[in-house]
This record gives C-alpha cells, structure tokens and sequence, in this order.
C-alpha cells in the first residue's frame, strides 16, 4: 500500500466529514490483509487523524480503552518539536490521531503541515472538520485526494453554495459525497445543483443506530447494522480513491 492522504472536507459544518472520516477508516482497517497484520502484531496502516475539531475522543470512548496504557497526543508532541512518526494509538486496527478535548489546543499553521507531512501510516485520513476555509484549501492542496462531503438540504446547499463552487473550481477532481441521502431527496435537482457531476451517496442512517453506538463508545460502521447499510457506500469511496 503506497502512502496516500485523503482530505475530508465539509461543505458546511454538520454536514458529516466526521462520520464520513471515520466509516472510512473502519471498513479500510477491515480489510483482510489489515486484519492479518494485526494478527501478527503489526502496527495499522490506516491513520484517522482530527487536525481542528475534538469529537472522535469522546465519542470512541478513548479514555477508557487507555486506562492501562497512554494515549500519546499528535499536538502535544508537534507542540514539544518532538517526531510524531513512531506514535501509535492502535483502536480496533485504525492509528487514532486524535485531538483530547480541553487539553490539546489549535495547531499553528507549520504544525498542520508537519501533522499532514509526518502522520505515520499508509492511509491517512485527515477530517477536515472545524478548519477554516483558507487553512482547507491550503490543506486540501497538499492531499493525494479530497473528498467533500455535502447534506442535500436544500437551505444548506444554498448557504454553502459559495464554498462548494469555489472548492470545486480549485479542485475539480474531487470525489462528492452526498451524505443522508434519504427518499426526500430530489436527485434530478440535486444533480443540477452539482453542475451534474457525478457523487456518491452516503444512505442516511436511523438516529438509533447513531445513538446505540456513541452509547456504546463506537463508530456507526463498527456496528452490524450501521456496516450494513454504509457498505455499498464506502465500497464506491474506496475505489474513487484508489
């Protein structure tokens, strides 16, 4: 596996880079060969990192799963000028790179690029979430691929027009995930909306699916009923992004 960086990006806040980010990486870390490393004690080759926001630390229940051994903080080490290329927070086969909420604070512009330059693993996974737009376009600018993930509610699409056009315009080869897809949508207008390029639908999943597994400290993908309906999905991501 050749080293490859994937940029998710909202098109709005909310609009689930984070969910889009981490279902990636839980069916990339699936994988037969991930799986068989793993049985041989090797480190992940999937890395999940969160550059601005702070969720998936909570949400992955990462403070219990390292009750007996240390949760090594990406910013603290950036911070102390120290390497970031060993650090491993091995979770269910995915290196978490993780923000810790109320402790780790906003990384500087040479941090940012020394997290996308350095982060270990082969696949890396950057959610974009929280980044303010001129800090994506110069992150997005550095990825092997950009994904952009949009909600087709019309009011949002409309506030976030502006964005979308001129993210697009700069990188035209971005794959579009168009996230809760759902019967309500008007596929013919959302496709004109687009300027009719082709995206990948992302189904929307049932709230309780999404509370199950926050109750539960995992990520959607990591449940069987959340994996099953995601699966077309991610599949169609995995090969835009090969």
């Amino acid at each position: 596996m050749d080293k490859k960086r994937v940029m998710v990006v909202p098109a709005f806040s909310g609009a689930g880079a984070s969910f889009i980010s981490s279902s990636l990486a839980v069916f990339a870390a699936d994988r037969e060969d991930e799986k068989k490393r793993r049985e041989k004690g090797l480190l992940p080759r999937v890395t999940l990192a969160e550059p601005a926001a702070a969720r998936f630390f909570s949400e992955a229940g990462m403070e219990e799963r390292f009750v007996s051994r240390r949760f090594v903080s990406f910013c603290e080490a950036i911070e102390k000028g120290e390497s970031i290329r060993e650090i491993c927070n091995s979770r269910s086969g995915v290196n978490c790179l993780f923000r810790v909420p109320g402790r780790d604070g906003q990384l500087s512009l040479p941090g940012l690029f020394r997290l996308i330059s350095s982060a270990p693993g082969e696949l890396l996974i950057f959610d974009c979430s929280s980044m303010p737009e001129e800090l994506l376009r110069d992150a997005a600018a550095e990825a092997d691929k950009k994904i952009l993930v949009i909600d087709p509610l019309p009011a949002r699409l409309i506030e976030s027009a502006g964005f979308i056009s001129r993210f697009l315009l700069r990188f035209p080869d971005s794959v579009i995930a168009v996230n809760r897809m759902n019967p309500g949508v008007r596929r013919a207008e959302l496709a004109r909306f687009l300027g009719r390029r082709s995206f990948i639908a992302v189904p929307h999943l049932a709230p309780e699916t999404v509370y199950k597994a926050q109750y539960s400290c995992l990520f959607p993908a990591e449940l069987d009923e959340g994996r099953a309906v995601l699966a077309p999905a991610m599949g169609e991501l995995a090969e835009a992004l090969a």
